[in-house]
This record gives structure tokens, sequence and C-alpha cells, in this order.
């Protein structure tokens, strides 16, 4: 294992998530995987408080599924703490708080876990709108790994709501986009009303949320336009 050279931030937990494969790997003993994890840890250092919370929180569940589950409630601490440093006005402390819970729960600390999911719920619609439903996605994603799929569903349903209610058509269509690839990652399918949800916006509806000052609504077209009958003039 070598030195960590310097990387941009928000690569950090993509870079930890990298050494899983190490930590997992049942033909490595115990002290090489501490190696990993010490590199990791190095790298996690480097970070800004938001993507340090959730390096930390994805090497708690790495070092859990190693084995190491002393390190692991370490890891899954200190990303609680970073996570509670945020500004509950960005999107990242909801994001951050909901990876918290989900290291918290798998290192058996439910009681944290859900506190922090409840303050991450309590502060969405201090977001700016665009973000909400990121930070909705991220509930949805903790809260079906802690083994409640109803209100799992109940965040992506309101992920897709919020989503739809965007003055820009672009944003819309993106959160439905990351909200299937957050369902898909979670194993789920779309419940009867997301797919009410997402087909409103494919058919152009939605739109409703106040615009802010200097911005002009745009219309979106319908994904599937009615084609006109035959005989008449286009």
């Amino acid at each position: 294992m070598g030195e960590t050279k310097d990387f941009a931030p928000e690569a950090v937990p993509e870079l930890v998530k990298s050494l899983d494969a190490v930590l997992r790997d049942e033909k490595q003993d115990h002290a090489r995987k501490r190696q990993a994890l010490l590199l990791a840890e190095k790298i996690v250092a480097k970070a800004d408080p938001a993507n340090g919370a959730q390096g930390w929180a994805q090497l708690a569940l790495s070092a859990h599924a190693a084995g190491l589950l002393g390190e692991a409630a370490v890891c899954s601490r200190r990303s609680k703490d970073l996570a509670m440093s945020l500004d509950p006005r960005t999107e990242q402390y909801g994001i951050s708080l909901a990876a918290a819970a989900r290291a918290l729960a798998r290192c058996g600390d439910r009681e944290d876990a859900q506190r922090c999911l409840d303050l991450a719920a309590a502060k969405p619609g201090v977001v700016a709108l665009f973000f909400q439903p990121p930070v909705l996605m991220a509930l949805a994603e903790a809260h079906q790994a802690m083994g409640d799929a109803t209100k799992a569903d109940e965040a992506w349903l309101k992920a897709l709501e919020v989503a739809r209610s965007h003055h820009h058509p672009r944003a819309r269509a993106i959160n439905v986009v990351l909200v299937l690839r957050s369902l898909l990652e979670a194993g789920r399918e779309p419940t009867p009303d997301m797919v009410a949800v997402m087909d409103s916006i494919a058919r152009g509806e939605g739109g409703t949320a106040a615009l802010p000052p200097g911005y002009v609504r745009v219309e979106a077209k319908p994904a599937n336009p009615p084609a006109k009958p035959k005989g008449t003039s286009k």
C-alpha cells in the first residue's frame, strides 16, 4: 500500500469504495485489511467535511463487512460527527446524515442512526428546490437499508413530487432518472404512486413551484405528443 496523493475532495467516497474489494477479500488476513483501512483513513482525512462524512460512512460499511467491527464503529461515529457539523441549509447536511445513519445502523447503533434520520428529515424544505430530491433519495436509501420499506417509499415518492414542482422541465426529467437509479441500487421497483408522478412529468406537467427572482418559466413538451389524424394539415 503506497502513500496517498492529492485528489479532488468529492472523489473521497468513491476512492474509499475502491478499497472495498481488499477489505472484503476472504483471502486477505486481518493485518492486510487493517493496512488497507489505514490507507483509506488517510484518504478520508484529506476530504472536506461533507465528503469526509460520506467517506467515513462508506469506510464503516466496508470495515464491518471485513470483520473489523471495532474500527467500523469508530468510522460510523466520525461520520455522524462530521455530518452533524454541516450547515442544515445545504443538501450535503441531509445526504451526509443519511449516510451516517446507514453506517451506524450496520454497526448496531440504531438509536443514533434514527436520530440522524430524524434530523435530516426535518430540514429538506430549507434546501434549494433543485437539491431537495437528492436529500430525499438519500433518506429513502437509508430507510430501505434499515428495513423500513414504507418510509423508504414515502421518501422516494416525495422526491418525485418535489421534482415535479420544479419550474424547469429538464430538472424534473433529471430527477426522475436519479430516482429510478436510486430504486435500482436499492433493489426496489417504483410503486404505482411513483409511476403516476413519473408519467405526469413525462406528459410535461408540473412546474408549480414559485420562480426565483429574474427566472422565466420554461414550458415542457409532452414526451410523446399525440399523433394528428390522417388527412389533416401539418
